[in-house]
């Protein structure tokens, strides 16, 4: 990243909360300015209004938001423990999701093959 960007830029994202923000810890301790475009916020500045949304217009228009208004973008500041504990917590939530998932396919197992095997019998 230091070989693309000067570190007097800062990095502009829609969305923060649906990047991986370890990500964006990374970016921050390495000295890097990172601040949020507010998805009303760029709908009020005509940013986002126009019909045909493509991933590089959005981009484009997000960077402008950077260029032209950074005042008005909240900066993202991010603690190296509590990333950590969020990453962990989200892990264990996919970990508890996925043994449900798993308990539930076995009891529905057992419960195909109790049935089978009681209506077999007679």
């Amino acid at each position: 990243m230091e070989n693309l960007l000067p570190k007097d830029i800062p990095i502009v994202v829609e969305g923060f909360g649906t990047t991986p923000r370890i990500f964006f810890l990374d970016l921050s301790q390495r000295g890097f300015t990172i601040r949020e475009l507010n998805h009303n916020l760029g709908k009020h500045l005509g940013i986002l209004e126009k019909e045909a949304h493509t991933d590089t217009f959005d981009a484009r228009s997000i960077a402008k938001a950077g260029i032209y208004s950074p005042q008005r973008l909240s900066k993202v500041c991010l603690e190296e423990r509590r990333e950590a504990l969020a990453s962990l917590l989200r892990m264990r939530r996919e970990m508890v999701k996925e043994l449900v998932s798993d308990w539930n396919r076995l009891y529905a197992l057992c419960s195909e093959s109790m049935a089978i095997s009681t209506t077999s019998r007679k």
